[in-house]
């Protein structure tokens, strides 16, 4: 199976297993259910969970864990998504060219899905009864999902958005808030495999960890680049001003050339981590595939 086949075969396989688990819960006929679906549904990429199947594939893991795991953290990024869009947070009305969710079934009941999906991150996990799965491995899971998903990771990312959309921010402070609002969500779905497999202070554990920052990094630039490229304001002020205009994004701070090539050293350097593992006697072809889906594309 080459990469494009994997990846729509994995996509499918999640798509499948969350609509089956959603549609066995109570209420099916309320515009809540609808909501939850509506922003599970939205259009992604499940980048995270392809992720997350490539790892379970290399170390040998059984693919319905992989199902509960990757589920996991898919629910808890659609909750993220549905929140962020509402008018209190970024206020957007359009998700991948549809509206929404907030738009679509209102202000609450997008709430309420929300804070559905988030506790269903945490239901899927406490389900498993496998005997590959010990209570203090879920424990532990559990415990680094909260980590990366809280004031630790993902929603703190979302507040230095917010903060940072009223005023200039350096690079360094731009790289820490794309570390929490993308990096540790793909953190962590990278190590509910590794935990199977080997030691947080393992070589590999470290190395693992890395290629997934420089993907996550690339995932946040790669739509800052494209929005910046469709947003004809935002090009003509870049025009206007240069190089090194103010921004909160790295295209309108470094400029789109400097931000292509950065995405460029993201991409070399995930690959670097690859032939580090390489050399351990991983097979990484999938891996050196999924940083190219993510980073290359037409700049």
């Amino acid at each position: 199976m080459d990469f494009s086949e994997f990846l729509k075969d994995k996509q499918n396989r999640i798509d499948r297993f969350i609509l089956n688990f959603l549609e066995n819960l109570p209420f099916q006929d309320t515009l809540l259910l609808g909501a939850i679906k509506y922003g599970v549904f939205s259009g992604g990429k499940r980048i995270r969970p392809v992720l997350m199947y490539i790892l379970g594939e290399i170390f040998k893991i059984h693919i319905s864990i992989t199902d509960h795991l990757a589920s996991s953290i898919e629910f808890m990024h659609s909750y993220s998504l549905i929140h962020d869009d509402l008018p209190a947070l970024d206020h957007d009305e359009f998700r991948r060219n549809k509206l929404s969710c907030y738009k679509k079934f209102g202000e609450s009941t997008a709430i309420l899905a929300g804070n559905a999906l988030q506790c269903l991150s945490f239901n899927i996990l406490a389900r498993l009864h496998l005997k590959e799965i010990s209570d203090s491995k879920k424990v532990n899971m559990i415990l680094n999902l909260s980590n990366s998903s809280g004031i630790l990771g993902m929603c703190a990312g979302q507040f230095f958005d917010l903060e940072f959309k009223r005023k200039s921010v350096t690079l360094n402070e731009l790289e820490r808030m794309y570390w929490y609002k993308t990096g540790s969500l793909i953190d962590v779905a990278v190590r509910f495999m590794l935990t199977f497999c080997c030691q947080e202070n393992d070589k590999i554990f470290s190395t693992f960890l890395q290629y997934s920052k420089n993907i996550s990094f690339a995932l946040q630039l790669r739509d800052d680049i494209i929005d910046f490229k469709n947003d004809k304001t935002r090009i003509d002020f870049y025009r206007r001003s240069g190089e090194n205009c103010v921004g909160n994004t790295f295209p309108l701070i470094l400029g789109l050339h400097k931000s292509k090539e950065k995405l460029e050293e993201l991409y070399k350097n995930a690959l670097l981590c690859l032939k580090t593992l390489s050399d351990e006697y991983i097979d990484v072809k999938l891996l050196a595939e999924l940083a190219h889906y993510v980073i290359i594309f037409d700049k």
